[in-house]
């Protein structure tokens, strides 16, 4: 038994472990690069319009005809992304904001 064992641990001990480097693989989709059609430029385009204005998450469902998951899925992109700003809605719960776009992304 013994020996089955230490065979066992002699040909661990003999596999040279080869690891390769990763290869940088370039991002298909970089920031600020969305699909055509997709939730994000339809969002996107409806600020755009209305620079100054700011939109309820409802709005945009209700305006862009997408559904709940993929426009809080675009805001949170676009936010995450630095293009708009999320400003809570006064009084009532945190979590619900109001969105616009950033001054800066107006001008661009």
């Amino acid at each position: 038994m013994t020996s089955l064992f230490s065979a066992t641990l002699n040909q661990i001990a003999s596999v040279s472990v080869v690891r390769r480097n990763p290869v940088a693989r370039p991002n298909p989709n970089p920031k600020g690069n969305y699909k055509e059609g997709s939730a994000t430029t339809a969002v996107l385009a409806l600020m755009q319009e209305n620079p100054t204005a700011f939109f309820t998450e409802g709005q945009f469902r209700w305006k862009t005809g997408f559904s709940h998951s993929a426009v809080s899925w675009a805001l949170l992109r676009l936010k995450r992304n630095g293009q708009i700003v999320c400003v809570g809605n006064g009084s009532t719960n945190p979590g619900f904001c109001r969105y616009r776009l950033k001054p800066e992304a107006s001008n661009a």
